[in-house]
């Protein structure tokens, strides 16, 4: 027993059509990856997990971008442009404070704010707590779910 299967109409059009919606699932489930990646680092790492919140700057610095670029579709979750020290608390590193002679310098040392007019140089030893790789190793296998979803949904239509 035989069975045919014809197809009736432009095979290589409905093809094109399936990948625009493929395409499209993929760019609108990166922007809201990139969305739940940002609330999960911020509620799961800087409310008092990995960094204490102090002002609230470096969690009001974040930003999401979702770009096309060439053949790829890159979304990206990022902190600091408007702080400075951003990248020093993910990564870690050393801070190298000048000597300061007859201006005033606030800062805080063992909890306690100090006003001086005069110190010697001293550095800094800001250690690692990294909080936006670690967040996206934690949080890979749901990203990954939600794009196969997408996906799926788009060859179903």
């Amino acid at each position: 027993m035989v069975t045919e299967v014809i197809w009736q109409g432009n095979f290589e059009e409905y093809l094109d059509t399936k990948a625009e919606r493929i395409v499209e699932a993929i760019r609108a489930e990166m922007q809201a990856e990139v969305v739940n990646l940002l609330s999960y680092i911020k509620d799961s790492k800087l409310s008092g997990q990995v960094l204490n919140q102090r002002s609230g700057n470096l969690k009001n610095s974040a930003f999401t971008e979702v770009e096309n670029q060439g053949s790829q579709i890159e979304g990206t979750v990022g902190f600091g442009r408007t702080v400075p020290y951003a990248a020093i608390h993910n990564y870690g590193g050393k801070i190298n404070v000048p000597e300061v002679d007859g201006k005033l310098m606030v800062f805080e040392r063992a909890g306690m704010t100090v006003f001086t007019m005069r110190h010697r140089a001293f550095t800094v030893t800001m250690p690692e707590r990294n909080y936006l790789e670690s967040s996206l190793a934690e949080q890979e296998q749901a990203i990954m779910a939600g794009f196969e979803s997408a996906v799926d949904e788009a060859i179903a239509d």
